[in-house]
């Protein structure tokens, strides 16, 4: 049996003014990175920012 790996593209994109957000959503990707700094679990992030999936965290 052979393990196979895709690679899965980032769900981020920089807008015009230079701001790095979650694909799909309005949420920057400081915010996420904030709160994971303070504390915050990956399911506390998604149930705080309803626009993100578990899998953006």
């Amino acid at each position: 049996m052979t393990l196979r790996v895709e690679q899965q593209p980032v769900p981020l994109v920089v807008t015009a003014e230079g701001v790095v957000r979650i694909e799909g959503t309005r949420v920057p990707l400081e915010t996420v990175v904030r709160a994971f700094h303070l504390g915050a679990t990956p399911e506390e992030i998604a149930q705080d920012y309803p626009s993100l999936t578990l899998a953006q965290v």
